[in-house]
């Protein structure tokens, strides 16, 4: 299943802490949060930063369509990003690292790989070895 696949790619990236994968509706797919309700929560407050974050961008640009949110501490590293063709969206949280140019959730978008030069490209379609 496409979901399983990509959560895996994600999930094997060697600095990603946790992952979720949402659906349109923020509701959480595949998580590697253990509980639920945390899992729940997290996805909620994500989406809705997600959601926030578009609605002030399409008052610059109505055309602009979302792509990633990129949110670094000193710690940790959330990116949030979509997949409009599955309907999903992808939370990673991960250690951040100078070397990464863009985050393993970025990776998996559209199912397709970025232009942008970064080291770790992968594509939904490759099997798992």
């Amino acid at each position: 299943m496409y979901i399983d696949h990509c959560f895996e790619r994600i999930r094997q990236v060697r600095l990603v802490k946790q992952v979720i994968v949402m659906n349109e509706n923020g509701h959480p797919i595949r998580s590697t949060i253990a509980n639920t309700e945390d899992a729940t929560t997290a996805a909620g407050l994500y989406a809705s930063l997600k959601d926030k974050a578009c609605y002030n961008l399409k008052t610059i640009d109505a055309d602009d369509e979302f792509v990633m949110l990129r949110i670094k501490t000193r710690n940790n590293e959330a990116i949030i990003s979509t997949d409009p063709d599955h309907g999903l969206m992808y939370i990673t949280v991960q250690v951040p690292d100078q070397r990464m140019r863009l985050p393993a959730a970025a990776l998996v978008q559209f199912g397709k790989r970025f232009s942008y030069p970064v080291q770790l490209k992968f594509d939904c379609s490759e099997k798992l070895v």
